[in-house]
């Protein structure tokens, strides 16, 4: 079993924030940016993707998109909201350079180019109670990625291991990062979730 690399660090920001952002998170009526999970619909206002670097002609990037904004700041990812949820693709392209455009097939037993090899979905995460209403690793589906560099355009449509189904899609800015010379990599092999962080692992 490999080991992702994704992280979130969770920062509370104030309990002000939490009410004021609680109910956005459910109401998407008007946006184009949306993840759908059964038949609750949220707003994606963020991602990020990360550059694992190259082997045997394939780039492993990590993509995660959230229904919170998120800055970086001290090599930490600090979210705006405490209640939100995030979607993670652990993706793999012969384009060394970026996610190459096109359809990504999930197949958890290949490496291979456009192939997604492994993705979870925490649902409703509460930092304030630590708990979430649903943390689901990601069975079958795709996602495509339709443009690339920022701003990209990406759509998926997945089945979970509760099998429950989950689609969506962002347009938009992604936040960068490149690990590809292992600086700065996160080292944990466990999906962890407290107070202090949560990390998305297999």
């Amino acid at each position: 079993m490999k080991t992702l690399k994704l992280f979130f660090i969770l920062v509370i920001i104030s309990s002000s924030l939490f009410s004021c952002h609680k109910d956005d998170d459910n109401n998407t009526d008007e946006s184009d940016n949306f993840m759908l999970y059964g038949d609750k619909n949220y707003e994606l206002k963020s991602g990020i993707i990360e550059n694992y670097g190259s082997f045997d002609n394939l780039t492993n990037f990590d993509l995660t998109l959230a229904t919170t904004a998120i800055h970086f700041e001290d090599e930490e990812y600090i979210p705006n909201d405490n209640v939100f949820s995030a979607i993670y693709f652990e993706l793999y392209t012969n384009n060394s350079e970026d996610i190459e455009t096109g359809t990504y097939n999930f197949n958890e037993d290949v490496e291979a180019n456009f192939t997604l090899d492994y993705g979870e979905c925490i649902v409703d995460y509460n930092y304030e109670d630590d708990i979430s209403s649903a943390d689901l690793d990601i069975t079958g589906g795709k996602i495509e990625v339709l443009r690339n560099g920022n701003p990209y355009e990406i759509k998926f449509n997945c089945t979970l291991s509760n099998g429950k189904k989950l689609e969506g899609h962002y347009t938009g800015n992604l936040e960068v990062q490149d690990y590809s010379d292992e600086e700065g990599r996160p080292t944990s092999s466990t999906l962890h979730i407290n107070k202090k962080k949560f990390i998305f692992k297999k």
